[in-house]
């Protein structure tokens, strides 16, 4: 027989006994059914379900009986709802409108009667006429020239009225008792439209000024409380709000600087009435000029550590944008900034990249941004609004090249120099690094210093690193004197041998 057809016979062979197996198995009844619908489950599974399906059951009766559909808000349940609670929160919800303040009229020094009397007899009648008296003060606020209305006719009162409308004085001559005067101010809203407004009682009309921002309450337009100027972010991330670890006893060789300093920033912030019994203007402008690596930066530093007012840090790139009324407009709120604060010091690093001498040429070689940059800052220096207490720090590295109207007195009363250090004070430096490294007992910081003249202080700080690291190439725990010197013959003498050689005199064109 072929094996193709013993496999269709074996096949049907098994086919056959599988069929007569399953005619004669054995059903099973409803209990062995029910038993094995058990297996996997719990002792009270049947009791859980019995409990979900009853309390489903509740709630579509619930939701049948209440009319209320599911919703995606989130609404509690109608049990805990307190409209009346509600109402009145939003009746009392006071909605305030952010507007700008651009005439300050003043109090009214008239007598203000009630709707309906007539005012006395005699007399001009601005005198008696509150309407009058604000007709004549909103004329003179000045208008866009293309504007062909009158100045009446954008102001307008709490109830929309025009201005010369006895009504807008009814409610505040009741609360005074008709005798008492008014404060006025006019407020630019939207941009484009101006009302006549109080104030509330709380504020003190010496904090309110011309073009300061203000929150109005929206049913009256009535001034509730000032609000500080609009900053832009990148100037706020100007400000150091941590102080930098860093004191006058971590600078060396600078002490006759450090002693200028101190009386031309701390003196007048701790003891302003020294100056005003003298009666002379303390010091308002430092210029640091010296070489790169003098200790420009790091005296700023210092300062921000030593005292107590708002230090905003300043770099020169930061003011110079493809733009060329960007940096202007950078510095006009690096003021507004400075002076909300009740102190603060502005320094400025790096001034020659934007404080330049002005030239005619300057529309064809591109720096008419440059020098609207610097007009601004020679405006907040010394124009027409008062700086305040508001300290400003210069560094430069070429003093020579500054304009002249930004370093004259009035607005950099004092140019300090940082000098390469003495003998004195390069050992002072010396030990100040020293302090915080491990080093042998041995070490004698005057032939350190004799060792490296001329040096600045970061060519010594340098030094200091150097040697740490032959002391790890060593694999050693303490730096010994002979690491120092090997790093004052890499780092100082190396150097200066490299920028001597003709090769780099040509290629630096010096």
């Amino acid at each position: 027989m072929p094996p193709q057809a013993q496999k269709r016979r074996y096949r049907d062979d098994t086919e056959s006994d599988m069929d007569e197996f399953v005619a004669n198995m054995p059903t099973l009844d409803q209990s062995e059914l029910d038993l094995l619908k058990q297996i996997g489950k719990g002792p009270y599974s049947s009791e859980l379900e019995k409990l979900e399906t009853s309390i489903t059951r509740l709630a579509n009766t619930i939701k049948t009986n209440s009319g209320l559909e599911d919703l995606d808000c989130g609404l509690a349940p109608p049990s805990q709802w307190d409209i009346e609670g509600d109402a009145a929160i939003v009746r009392n919800f006071m909605a305030l409108q952010i507007a700008t303040i651009t005439n300050i009229l003043g109090y009214d020094n008239t007598v203000i009667t009630p709707t309906g009397v007539a005012p006395q007899q005699g007399g001009p009648a601005s005198s008696h006429d509150p309407g009058a008296a604000l007709q004549e003060a909103a004329s003179k606020i000045p208008r866009p020239p293309d504007s062909d209305t009158s100045a009446s006719a954008d102001l307008h009162t709490l109830d929309g009225g025009d201005l010369g409308v006895p009504q807008l004085f009814s409610d505040q001559s009741r609360r005074f008792g008709g005798t008492q005067p008014v404060w006025r101010a006019c407020i630019d809203l939207f941009g484009h439209l101006n009302y006549v407004v109080s104030k509330d009682e709380n504020i003190a009309p010496a904090d309110l000024e011309e073009g300061m921002r203000v929150a109005c309450d929206r049913s009256k337009y009535a001034i509730r409380f000032p609000l500080p100027p609009l900053i832009d972010p990148l100037v706020s991330l100007m400000q150091v709000d941590d102080r930098p670890n860093l004191t006058y006893r971590d600078i060396g060789g600078c002490a006759k600087q450090l002693k200028l300093i101190r009386e031309s920033l701390e003196l007048p912030l701790l003891h302003p009435q020294r100056f005003t019994n003298l009666g002379i203007e303390p010091c308002k402008g430092l210029l640091f000029y010296g070489s790169p690596g003098s200790g420009k930066t790091l005296t700023a530093r210092a300062v921000a550590n030593r005292t107590e007012s708002t230090f905003i840090r300043i770099l020169g790139s930061e003011l110079i944008s493809k733009y060329s009324s960007e940096g202007a407009r950078l510095v006009r709120e690096i003021f507004s900034l400075a002076r909300t604060k009740k102190s603060a010091i502005l320094f400025f690093d790096e001034v020659d990249s934007w404080g330049l001498k002005r030239s005619v040429n300057a529309s064809e070689t591109g720096d008419t941004g440059v020098q609207r940059t610097m007009l601004e800052l020679i405006t907040q220096l010394d124009g027409f609004k008062q700086r305040g207490n508001v300290k400003v720090i210069m560094a430069s590295n070429r003093p020579d090249i500054l304009d002249a109207a930004l370093t004259r007195p009035g607005r950099i009363d004092k140019k300090i120099e940082f000098g390469l250090p003495d003998q004195k004070g390069r050992e002072e430096i010396y030990e100040i690094y020293l302090r915080k490294m491990s080093v042998e007992k041995n070490i004698r910081v005057k032939l350190l210093a004799r060792l490296s003249p001329n040096a600045s202080g970061a060519e010594i700080r340098s030094i200091c690193t150097e040697a740490g690291m032959y002391c790890l190439r060593d694999k050693r725990r303490l730096i010994s004197e002979a690491d120092f010197l090997k790093a004052i013959n890499k780092v100082v003498k190396d150097y200066r041998r490299l920028v001597s050689t003709a090769k780099y005199l040509v290629a630096n064109k010096l």
